[in-house]
């Protein structure tokens, strides 16, 4: 099956790297497989907060990101 979730990522400071990743948990919150680790870093001004940030599985090592900018 598919899922996605939406989180608002907020505060987020100019010129500065950021670390993302997934993790898998189960209906009883016991956390299962982590992502390999993605980083970013920001533009030199500091950014709007990214809103609605949705993430959807294509496969079981791929995953779609999206957001309104």
């Amino acid at each position: 099956g598919s899922f996605t979730m939406n989180v608002d990522l907020t505060s987020l400071l100019g010129a500065t790297w950021y670390a993302v990743y997934a993790s898998v948990t189960s209906n009883v919150n016991t956390v299962g497989l982590y992502s390999t680790i993605g980083y970013f870093r920001t533009l030199p001004r500091q950014p709007e907060p990214i809103l609605n940030l949705r993430g959807t599985g294509l496969s079981s090592s791929s995953i779609k990101l999206m957001w309104q900018p």
